[in-house]
């Protein structure tokens, strides 16, 4: 009974005429049973074999795969006049076996409802291959399961996933393009090669949710290999794409291997996929959080643009804020072979080719690189990884590698990070943590290289500016602050068994204190200023002078005063010598008399015994008798020689004075 209703539908098929180019007539065409709930496509495929040479083909050019969605739409129906009863809900499709020749987008919402077309979402959808066909560069090689292969317009899109949610996609492959009876063994590329391999995406209507796909190889596309999301032309809508699995994809030949787009996409996991011989990039990411673990890339095909190549591209929103941006991203067990590029780059300005610059600073949201591999086959001075974003980044548990042949190499991970202003001014933190950094006898190495606006917490490059600061691995940092709440700062030699040298703690009594390796105190500070060397062979030194104490232990006091000048430690607590210098005009003198002038003294008090000393002579008639302290002053008396005549004006000169106060 199973194959009579199969082989009846396969006759219906073919017998019955077709009321549109793109999609038979519900009405006329799908009437077979499925089998235990199961549409098998193979069942409306009306030519064809299935070999590479006579592939499977339907009237819809959709390699018999829209009239299965048809069908399937069909299923809850007991006759095809009245309108299904559940539109929306999904099934199971089996695809044809074999090659299947694709002219027309397989569009899984596409559906005729009493001939009008319309696009149901559509829930609990399954779409099952025989499994992937693995092809090689001459057209040779393993063939299993159900490929479909591309032969419509140059760009177009092979399978769009369009307003499905709860829904699985699984076990086929993709070929975008084909020249003669191989895939890339012409010497151009074929004139109908695809734009997109899959387009997983939905419009304002419909919020789609916790799709898979699943073991998928896609190759030989002009432009995206899977791209999930919605892109920048549905900036206003923002339709919600969430919880998506893209499980064991793997993208051959392809300029980009998988695009991640839209306001509204989140939480769109990567798994276990693998790009290859891509031209631009492995993976690009315009929007939504980023999650990517388990990944291969391996980039040996030349690049597109050489500048804005690699692995994987990160944007940031552009300067206009028409575009959106990645969210937090964690890239973790990943594996690396880079001949082109960065293995990560995180764009700014026009670095990655954007008309209107991208703003870098703006992309403020973490970056953690997790125990991934990067095997650097690229430029001999080239950046492993490129990062220019202002959000915080994570290097754990990483390994940064150099091929043999590039054992001399001197590649770096660049991280120049902008200045960012959102919320708050603020410096960039950077963790590098448990990483293996190549260091190559034959003098090649990978190491980080630290610019921009960024503090780096945690460093385990040897590499990174050590010797300067008599460290091994030395961290930075920028406008960051450290707390301690209770806790100490330890000292030690190089060696497990080296004694604590130095402790550095805040006591019970609210003293910053150090201590030496057996405990003892060396000194403290405390909040009230008062810093106290703790041991009797304490001094203070400049250079080859120190003060130290006579008496440690006996209690003393030692002021200095107020005062700009010289200051004379005694055993008075009222000596002190102040010295300093002043420009002392005298005026004229009367002749064979003294005369006095008085000038500014600061800190001289009246009593203090005082000298006073001229830098140039006064004249050959005048004799300095002496000076005399008042407050705050100094009095000089000059004495004039001279008998008779004009009265004598020495000119003024610089005084040199000490006072002593007893």
């Amino acid at each position: 009974m199973v194959r009579l209703a199969r082989g009846l539908g396969r006759l219906l098929a073919l017998a019955l005429p077709l009321i549109t180019p793109h999609i038979a007539s519900a009405e006329t065409v799908f009437t077979a049973s499925a089998v235990n709930d199961v549409v098998y496509a193979q069942d409306y495929c009306t030519g064809g074999s299935g070999t590479f040479t006579s592939p499977w083909t339907s009237g819809s050019g959709t390699g018999c795969m829209q009239e299965a969605l048809q069908a399937c739409f069909l299923r809850t129906s007991p006759n095809p006049n009245p309108p299904p009863t559940d539109p929306t809900a999904g099934c199971k499709i089996v695809m044809p076996k074999g090659y299947v020749k694709v002219t027309q987008t397989i569009d899984t919402s596409y559906t005729i409802d009493a001939g009008n077309v319309h696009h149901f979402p559509k829930y609990g959808l399954v779409v099952e291959g025989h499994g992937p066909a693995i092809m090689y560069a001459d057209g040779s090689g393993a063939f299993a399961g159900t490929t479909l292969i591309w032969n419509g317009s140059a760009g177009g899109t092979v399978l769009k996933i369009y307003r499905n949610s709860f829904s699985v996609f699984e076990n086929f492959s993709i070929i975008g393009g084909v020249c003669g009876s191989a895939f890339e063994s012409c010497t151009t590329s074929p004139s109908t090669k695809a734009g997109i391999g899959i387009d997983l995406t939905t419009d304002s209507e419909s919020a789609i949710e916790k799709d898979i796909v699943r073991n998928v190889h896609i190759e030989n596309i002009a432009g995206i290999g899977i791209r999930v999301g919605v892109d920048d032309a549905n900036r206003s809508t923002s339709p919600e794409v969430d919880s998506m699995t893209l499980d064991a994809i793997t993208v051959r030949r392809a300029t980009v291997g998988a695009e991640q787009n839209g306001g509204q996409t989140t939480n769109v996991h990567w798994k276990n996929c693998a790009f290859e011989e891509f031209t631009d990039a492995g993976m690009d990411f315009l929007g939504a959080d980023a999650h990517v673990q388990g990944c291969s890339f391996i980039s040996t095909k030349s690049p597109v643009d050489s500048t804005k190549r690699a692995d994987v591209r990160v944007h940031s929103t552009d300067s206009s804020g028409t575009k959106w941006k990645t969210l937090w991203a964690m890239f973790q067990d990943n594996v690396h072979e880079t001949y082109y590029g960065s293995a990560y780059l995180f764009c700014d300005d026009t670095l990655c080719g954007s008309a209107i610059p991208e703003v870098g600073a703006s992309r403020f949201e973490p970056t953690t690189l997790l125990n991934s591999r990067v095997y650097w086959w690229g430029a001999s001075t080239g950046k492993v990884v490129d990062y220019r974003h202002g959000g915080a980044l994570n290097l754990i548990g990483c390994t940064f590698d150099l091929a043999g042949s590039h054992a001399t190499d001197t590649p770096t991970v660049a991280v120049d990070v902008p200045n960012v202003t959102y919320p708050v001014d603020r410096s960039t933190t950077v963790t590098s943590l448990g990483n293996y950094w190549v260091q190559r006898s034959e003098g090649g190495s990978i190491k980080l290289a630290l610019t921009g606006d960024a503090t780096l917490l945690s460093n385990d490059n040897a590499l990174q500016v050590a010797t300067a600061l008599n460290s091994k691995v030395t961290s930075i940092y920028r406008d960051n602050g450290m707390l301690f709440d209770e806790g100490s700062f330890n000292w030690k030699k190089t060696g497990a068994s080296s004694p604590i040298v130095f402790k550095q703690y805040l006591d019970a009594s609210s003293k910053l204190t150090l201590t030496d390796g057996s405990g003892n105190a060396v000194a403290s500070w405390s909040d009230t200023s008062e810093l106290k060397f703790q041991k009797s062979t304490g001094k203070l030194s400049f250079q080859s002078t120190s003060i130290v104490a006579a008496s440690p232990g006996t209690s003393a006091t030692v002021s200095v005063p107020a005062i700009t000048g010289t200051a004379v430690v005694s055993n008075s607590s009222a000596a002190q010598m102040i010295c300093s210098n002043a420009t002392v005009d005298p005026g004229s003198i009367t002749n064979a008399s003294t005369g006095t002038t008085t000038f500014t003294a600061t800190g001289v008090a009246t009593g203090d015994s005082c000298t006073c000393t001229p830098r140039s002579d006064w004249g050959n008639q005048v004799v300095q008798k002496y000076c005399i302290a008042g407050s705050g002053n100094l009095t000089l008396h000059l004495y004039s020689a001279k008998t008779s005549g004009q009265a004598l004006d020495p000119g003024s000169t610089t005084v040199d004075y000490c006072c002593v106060r007893k």
